[in-house]
């Protein structure tokens, strides 16, 4: 009796082959398992505009109109210096380019007279060309007057200290009454509407920053959106960084906050546990045709996420009864 159950047991498996091999196993679309992983670095705010405003002239500061924390705008009036001597320093510039036109002018008329004279034969020709001489010099001497009075006009304006761009005023390095020097600091303005986000991230994190559709710059109070402006051609030989520099889209922070760069990849990747190994390859057992086929990843590390935009979005993954499957088995769904 035993034997006749053997025989008929073996009798099922040459008849339906199909039924002891084929291997239970779940089958989903690589979409619905697709991630796009998030991406993150420390960040922190600057801005492009923090200058220190440094004095053109040489005298005493008189006037220092606005406090530490106040709002100016670009051409405002921030510091005046003593202008006494530059004032008369100008007026006498005016003076002798007075002086040059009137001796010009009767230079003229002495060379007009001894040409006339010339065409007489009652003047040499050395006078006359003595009188030209005496013009030109007269001409230059001009020149370089015109050239004293605009620099001596550029050191007046320059003792009132003008905002270069709106901002505002965060030190105030001179007091008034002090004597102040050329190239002397006076004041710290900061623009408040030239702030930029800069970090520091490895090489291989461009190509995703570069990609990403959503970049955010995240703080302990907010999240602001962020756009990509420049990747420094720079690597720092310590830290094998590169420096990236983003604009706030709208709404931005102060000067100075820190945070996270928060980005996406936009490239489609998979779970690792999602891996199995194969003779020393790891990669993925997809369903064709009722047979399960490995295959390889050459990009794929043990523990990590891999990237998988080389396979169409249908392909039909395995992802449940894959650890014991071998290439070419027979599966069918659960």
């Amino acid at each position: 009796m035993k034997r006749a159950w053997l025989t008929t047991g073996a009798l099922i498996l040459t008849l339906f082959p199909a039924l002891s091999l084929a291997a239970k196993v779940v089958i989903e679309p690589l979409s619905e398992r697709l991630i796009y992983p998030q991406s993150s670095a420390p960040a922190e705010t600057i801005s492009y505009k923090n200058s220190t405003l440094s004095s053109e002239v040489t005298g005493r500061v008189i006037k220092l109109k606005p406090l530490v924390g106040e709002s100016v705008k670009r051409g405002d009036n921030l510091l005046q210096i003593d202008n006494t001597r530059y004032l008369i320093t100008l007026k006498q510039s005016q003076a002798a380019k007075r002086s040059l036109q009137a001796k010009i002018k009767f230079s003229q008329y002495q060379l007009k007279q001894a040409k006339r004279l010339s065409s007489q034969r009652n003047v040499s020709e050395e006078r006359v060309l003595q009188h030209e001489s005496e013009l030109e010099s007269l001409l230059a001497q001009l020149a370089q007057q015109q050239l004293a009075i605009k620099l001596a006009e550029s050191d007046l304006a320059h003792t009132v200290l003008k905002a270069p761009f709106s901002g505002t005023l965060t030190k105030r390095l001179i007091s008034e009454g002090e004597w102040v020097n050329l190239g002397t600091p006076l004041i710290q303005l900061l623009a408040t509407d030239a702030i930029e986000v800069v970090a520091q991230l490895h090489p291989y994190d461009i190509p995703q920053l570069s990609t990403s559709h959503t970049i955010t710059f995240s703080t302990a109070k907010a999240e602001y959106p962020v756009t990509l402006r420049a990747v420094l051609p720079l690597q720092d030989s310590r830290q094998r960084t590169v420096e990236v520099r983003l604009t706030f889209q709208d709404e931005s922070t102060i000067t100075g906050s820190t945070g996270r760069l928060i980005w996406h990849d936009t490239r489609p990747h998979l779970p690792a546990n999602l891996l199995v190994q194969r003779e020393g390859r790891l990669g993925l057992f997809v369903a064709q045709q009722g047979k399960a086929h490995f295959i390889p990843l050459p990009d794929a590390q043990e523990g990590r996420i891999v990237l998988v935009s080389q396979l169409p979005a249908e392909t039909q993954l395995v992802t449940t009864g894959r650890q014991t499957l071998q290439n070419g088995d027979k599966i069918e769904r659960q």
